[in-house]
């Protein structure tokens, strides 16, 4: 029976993004069957990414760590 259901199941595949996190290289993979579903679900995890790197990313001088550091305060941070 568990055959059965493997056979007829929707083939998966693995979906993956590589980029720079934090000034790291780095490496995000989801094994999923529906790619729409992964591609969106990847995009929702880089955007949330982009918006820790933008606040605690030593590697670049616009986030909000570094003009904190820069400055010694920091008019209206992250929540």
């Amino acid at each position: 029976m568990i055959a059965g259901v493997r056979a007829t199941a929707p083939k998966g595949q693995f979906h993956t993004w590589n980029g720079e996190v934090l000034g790291a290289s780095s490496e995000l993979t989801l094994w999923h069957t529906d790619t729409a579903f992964a591609q969106r679900t990847i995009l929702k995890v880089r955007r949330e990414i982009d918006r820790y790197d933008r606040i605690f990313s030593l590697y670049r001088a616009d986030s909000e760590i570094s003009r904190l550091n820069a400055a010694g305060k920091l008019i209206k941070p992250s929540p």
